[in-house]
């Protein structure tokens, strides 16, 4: 959407993920890689990223989380 209302040449964007387990640390890592594909300088590369990285799913998985069930 952003990409879109800028006018962007966004042609594309790759997403490859990789999860890592350290079970030592009871800790799971996510490496996000994203490839923007189109005619785009570093700001426009940069702005991307901030914009991916203040979706609400990365907020979530970025903050500690607390899962209470009950009947």
């Amino acid at each position: 959407m952003y990409a879109d209302r800028k006018e962007c040449d966004l042609q594309e964007v790759k997403i490859n993920i990789e999860l890592d387990f350290i079970a030592k640390e009871n800790k799971t890592i996510i490496n996000r890689k994203l490839e923007f594909i189109g005619n785009l300088d570093d700001a426009q590369k940069s702005r991307l990223l901030a914009i991916a990285n203040a979706c609400p799913v990365h907020k979530i998985l970025s903050n500690p989380i607390e899962i209470h069930s009950s009947i």
